[in-house]
């Protein structure tokens, strides 16, 4: 079967915060200038392919928003929220859902890997016609987890389907799991939106205080 792939690159502007891009814009106004409040971040490129439509629909649904959300958890919430226990209750709050996600992949994987070879056919994994390469900006470690995450899921999804294309699966079984190990990822993405809700209905309150006491300053 012929394969057939896509370069798909997510431009880093695109991933940025609001205050990252309102930053990066008033530096290049200055054209050469020292900006005093210009924050330089680290990044990386990180390459890699989805083959699974499932995969492809989580990366879609997702990618445009968690590297904003994640880069908040991880950078811009530790300078904007006083409360640094919840700020710390909720990183972990969110790790262990990381961590509880990428066990119930592994342990599928697993499984599933081993249905394969007791079958005869190894860890087989079928070839795809629509399969996509793609490159992102990583700047946070979460972002790094999260785009392993979706790497497994796709790896994961392949052996289900495998299993599916040698008979060792019902049609009607087959899609059903793997809505399951999509909405998965899906859930995890949701609770992350959540949480980062939750923590900044914090921030304009502190912010408003903040710039009263500046008018009070001011005054004076």
């Amino acid at each position: 079967m012929k394969q057939t792939s896509e370069k798909s690159e997510v431009p880093a502007a695109e991933l940025q915060t609001g205050d990252e891009k309102d930053r990066e814009q008033t530096g290049a106004q200055k054209s050469g200038t020292r900006g005093k409040n210009i924050y330089s971040r680290p990044s990386v490129k990180f390459s890699f392919t989805l083959s699974t439509h499932e995969s492809q629909l989580i990366f879609r649904h997702t990618i445009r928003k968690i590297n904003r959300l994640l880069y908040e958890i991880d950078v811009l919430y530790s300078r904007k929220i006083k409360d640094q226990q919840l700020l710390s209750q909720m990183r972990q709050n969110i790790e262990n859902h990381f961590t509880e996600v990428e066990r119930k992949i592994a342990a599928d994987t697993d499984k599933l890997n081993a249905r394969l070879v007791e079958e005869g056919f190894g860890p087989d994994s079928p070839e795809y016609t629509g399969k996509i390469e793609l490159e992102v900006s990583i700047n946070t470690p979460l972002m790094k987890r999260f785009t392993d995450l979706l790497i497994a899921t796709d790896h994961l999804i392949m052996l289900a389907d495998s299993c599916w294309l040698h008979g060792l699966t019902d049609s009607s079984v087959h899609e059903k799991e793997n809505y399951a190990r999509q909405h998965l990822v899906l859930q995890l993405y949701s609770l992350i939106i959540v949480s980062c809700e939750e923590i900044s209905a914090k921030i304009p309150h502190q912010e408003q205080k903040k710039e009263k006491e500046n008018e009070k300053a001011d005054r004076k």
